[in-house]
């Protein structure tokens, strides 16, 4: 037992003043960056409404480890009135990477007790804005362009929508 408290103190210290964190932090830190950026907390994800869509992100725990992944989705409101609590309700889905500190690797598995605060903080404020609809943008453009570079993949009811049931 004593060799897991310093195991665990060892990998608490990232060796230059900041701390590792545990599953809370990683949550609190997720809450922090996404409301400095517009998004709401609904239950275990976050939402923006853009217009008559809705934004979803989820960070989601690997049921066999104590890793997470994010998930996103878009909610189009002309036809889809489902909640906004998770990307399963939504017309578009897909999953983003992060890249940490200066690795231009994308890793999708985010170990928690890996990562500071501000580690974490600085690679979700380079990656959402990538799959943030800009303002004063055609939003149906947006999702057709997002479905053809495979980015997010939609729902058939999504493709009628968007005009894209050849595609």
């Amino acid at each position: 037992m004593e060799a897991f408290a310093i195991l665990h103190t060892i990998r608490r210290s990232s060796g230059e003043g900041e701390i590792y964190m545990n599953k809370k932090e990683f949550t609190m830190a997720c809450a922090k960056c996404f409301s400095g950026i517009g998004f709401e907390k609904v239950k275990r994800s976050y939402a923006k409404k853009c217009g008559n869509i809705v934004i979803i992100i989820e960070p989601v725990k690997s049921n066999y480890d104590n890793y997470y992944w994010f998930e996103y989705g878009y909610i189009i409101r002309e036809i889809n009135d489902r909640p906004c609590d998770t990307t399963c309700n939504t017309d578009l889905r897909g999953s983003f990477g992060l890249s940490i500190g200066d690795s231009d690797k994308m890793r999708y598995d985010i170990w928690p007790e890996q990562l500071t605060e501000s580690e974490l903080i600085d690679a979700l404020r380079q990656a959402v804005p990538k799959i943030l609809i800009p303002e004063n943008t055609d939003a149906k453009k947006f999702l057709i362009g997002a479905i053809r570079s495979k980015i997010c993949y939609p729902s058939f009811r999504t493709k009628e929508y968007l005009g894209m049931e050849d595609d």
